[in-house]
Order: C-alpha cells, then sequence, then structure tokens
C-alpha cells in the first residue's frame, strides 16, 4: 500500500518517520475516495497431488574379477560346466552318436544291439522299432509282445500283429504262434480261425510246446478243423512233456475222461529213454493241487522225484510246485528255496513256465533274496518261449 501511495521513486519512505507521515495522510483521505478501491479476491487454484518419484539404488563400483591360481576367470569358471560332469556328459553325447549313427546304418543287426544297450533310454524303443521295420525277427519278437501285452508302451494289436508278421516269416515259433493268438481272438487283425490253425501248426512244427497246446485245443473244441479228441490228446501229451504246463491240465482231463491211453505208459520199463515221462505222467495223474497234504500227494512228490532225478525237466516243474505250496509232505512245510533250484534247471530246459514261476519267487522275495531285475529277466524268457503268462507279469512290473 505504502508503494502505492507514493507517486514516484523519490517519494519512497526512507525511514520511520517518514512512514508515520503518510499513515498520517491517509487517515485524512475522504470516504468517498477509499470506497473507489476495489477488492480483488484470487481465484482458488487446484494445485495437482504431487507423484512420489522412487529413484533406483545407485549400482556399487564392480569389484575387480577374482582370478584362481590358473589364471581363469571367476566369472567364466560359474559360465563353464562343472569338471565333475564332463565324463558323464562326454559319455551321453558319445552313446547318442553311436545310437544315430547305428540309425542310418544299413545292418539290422547293429541297430538291435545299440537298442539293448539303451533299453533304459528313451532311445531304445524308437531303435528297436527301427530293427524290426528293416528285417530283424528277434526285434519284431520284442516290439510284438510290447505292443501286444502293452509293456512300457500303449497297447496296440495293429502294430503288433504287423511285427508277428515279419518274425513268423523268419519261422519263429513263438512269433507264430503269438500271431495266432490274434487271429483267433480278432485283435488287430480280422478273426481267421483257419489262419490261427495254420500258425498254431507252424510253430508246433518248429518244435514250440504252446504252439503243439494251442493246436490241440482248435482240435478239441473243433475250431477252424475239423474235431478230433484223439488228434488233441496226442498234441496236448506232446506239449506237455515239452513243457507247457497249461497243456499238462488239458491232457490229464482227456486221461482221465477216458480218452485212450497215453503212449507213455504202454509197457515201458525203467531202461527206457521215456521212463522218466512216465513217473511224471504218473504224477500228474496223482497230484491233486491245492487240496493240502494227503496220500495221494504223498505218491506224487514221489513220482515227481524221481522223475526230475531222471532227468525229466517237467518232472522238475510239478516237484517245484509242490515244493512250493507245502504239500510235499504231512506238515504243509514249504521250500521256496528247493522250489526255486528245481525251477532253475526246467528254465534251462527251456520250459516256460519254470522260468515264470522261478522268477515269481524272486519277484517277491520268496526263499530268495528278493531281486526285481532277475525276476524281470525270467518272466521274460517265459514270455519269449510263448507263455502269456509270463508276459502278463512281466508288463505288471513295469
Amino acid at each position: 500500500m505504502l508503494r502505492l501511495l507514493a507517486k514516484n521513486r523519490e517519494d519512497r519512505p526512507r525511514n520511520v518517520d517518514d512512514v508515520l507521515t503518510l499513515l498520517s495522510a491517509v487517515q485524512h483521505v475522504p470516504q468517498a475516495r477509499r470506497e473507489t478501491v476495489r477488492e480483488v479476491t484470487m481465484p482458488d487454484v487446484q494445485v495437482p497431488p504431487v507423484r512420489k518419484v522412487t529413484f533406483p539404488e545407485p549400482r556399487p563400483h564392480p569389484e575387480p574379477i577374482a582370478q584362481d591360481a590358473d589364471g581363469a576367470d571367476e566369472v567364466e569358471q560359474k559360465r563353464m560346466l562343472p569338471r565333475w560332469l564332463w565324463i558323464p556328459t562326454a559319455g551321453v553325447l558319445a552313446v547318442i552318436a553311436a545310437a544315430m549313427v547305428a540309425g542310418f546304418s544299413l545292418e539290422p543287426e547293429k541297430i538291435f544291439r545299440y537298442a539293448g544297450s539303451l533299453e533304459k533310454t528313451p532311445f531304445g524303443n524308437p531303435l528297436t522299432n527301427l530293427a524290426c521295420t528293416r528285417g530283424f525277427h528277434p526285434a519284431c519278437n520284442i516290439v510284438g509282445r510290447k505292443d501286444a501285452f502293452g509293456i512300457g508302451v500303449a497297447q496296440d494289436y495293429a502294430r503288433a500283429a504287423k511285427a508277428y508278421r515279419v518274425g513268423c516269416d523268419y519261422d519263429d515259433g513263438a512269433i507264430c504262434s503269438y500271431l495266432g493268438d490274434l487271429y483267433h481272438e480278432g485283435h488287430g487283425v480280422a478273426r481267421d480261425d483257419a489262419q490261427a490253425v495254420a500258425l498254431y501248426s507252424k510253430a508246433c512244427n518248429g518244435g514250440l510246446a504252446i504252439g503243439c497246446g494251442n493246436l490241440a485245443r482248435m482240435y478239441h473244441d473243433g475250431t477252424g478243423v475239423e474235431k478230433d479228441l484223439d488228434r488233441a490228446e496226442d498234441l496236448f501229451q506232446n506239449a506237455c512233456e515239452a513243457g507247457d504246463a497249461s497243456s499238462c491240465d488239458e491232457f490229464g482231463l482227456l486221461v482221465k475222461e477216458g480218452h485212450g491211453i497215453p503212449r507213455s505208459s504202454q509197457g515201458l520199463g525203467p531202461q527206457s529213454a521215456t521212463y522218466p515221462k512216465v513217473l511224471w505222467f504218473l504224477g500228474f495223474l496223482t497230484y491233486s493241487p491245492g487240496t493240502g497234504p494227503s496220500l495221494a500227494n504223498e505218491k506224487a512228490f514221489d513220482y515227481f522225484f524221481k522223475s526230475c532225478g531222471a532227468g525229466a525237466q517237467i518232472g522238475c516243474l510239478g516237484l517245484g510246485y509242490m515244493y512250493e505250496s507245502g504239500e510235499s509232505n504231512g506238515a504243509m512245510m514249504r521250500y521256496p528255496l528247493k522250489a526255486a533250484t528245481v525251477y532253475s534247471g526246467a528254465c534251462g530246459a527251456h520250459i516256460a513256465r519254470g522260468c515264470g514261476r522261478q522268477g515269481a519267487l524272486y519277484r517277491d522275495g520268496n526263499g530268495v533274496a528278493k531281486d526285481i531285475e532277475t525276476a524281470r529277466r525270467l518272466f521274460d524268457k517265459d514270455c519269449v518261449l510263448g507263455d502269456s503268462w509270463g508276459c502278463q507279469r512281466l508288463k505288471e512290473l513295469e
């Protein structure tokens, strides 16, 4: 206000006395003149909120890069693969490279060999399939069984039939029998019992016990061929003597029902080469599984024991059953270790179920140390010999 009353720079107050003089003059200004002064009101101004700004933390000054005794940078060492992994990594890369080389090779046997070494890796199944595709029938046996029973892969009957055809063309009896099962059951192929009979005959003529047993069932039931019980009985006995346990059951039922007299018991003395099988046959007819101790089972045990001791491995199979079940004695004492021993002999003679029963003992740790890998190997052998029981047990371990 004092500045407004001063008309120029020189009239502005310079000290306290001048200020008092001006104030005195203002009090004598007329009222009319005072009203001419307008009151100025400043508008309200909305100030926007202040935004909080966060500044990043300042980066610390980098420290000098440390070096080890060899002069290698520590940062570079962290980027590199740890030294303890060098050898395993190099081994894996070498195996993969070998698998690729085998895959491009025209020798299916070499492909199959590498597939066996890589069985537990993702490369195992593709290489086995490749070996089968190129006509190596042992590979087709494996591929077909895995696909048919769903062992480690999705079950695929059509693909199994394709693999089985390759193996059967090479006169592999087990594969022909498995292919006959697919035709008989109509799995993956159109059902054709006549074709199944032809395949079972090929397997039986090749010496496969289970193939003879399957052919015997076709003659027994008149499926795909004219019914002939005498022919069925003869085939059942061949299959049973060769080690097919299920054929033994069928053969025994036919004999008990009076369908002919088994040729193995016709006037053969102890000096005959087939006498051990006669002993086994007598034991089989006498044995009543699951009935516990009885005079009949004691006689059966004696027949099986003598048969096995005389070299008939089918007799050892029956002896193993009785040791395992405890029906070998009146006290029902089980002897699983003895069972494992006689099963081993039967398995060594390529009696399929002997391998399977021995595998079951290792799987359960019954009388022997539990060993799943040994059980898997024995079930696989049972399966390869044409016994589907072993194939099913093998699948259960996957």
